[in-house]
């Protein structure tokens, strides 16, 4: 999957229950379920499944 593909999956995904700016914080931020990587720092090293993952257990609430 490339890269642009996969940040409009998860932008796609997030925006179901999240507001823009809230999905450009969350692709910013460090991520617990990721170990405390970035999710945008993981789509730059072509990681884009686990942070797709890290997106789906975000909106199933089963993140923590």
């Amino acid at each position: 999957m490339k890269k642009d593909v996969a940040v409009a999956e998860t932008t796609r995904l997030l925006s179901t229950s999240l507001s823009p700016a809230a999905v450009a914080d969350w692709h910013q931020s460090k991520n617990l379920y990721l170990g405390g990587e970035r999710p945008i720092d993981l789509l730059a090293a072509d990681e884009h499944e686990r942070v797709l993952e890290a997106a789906r257990a975000f909106i199933e609430g089963t993140y923590l």
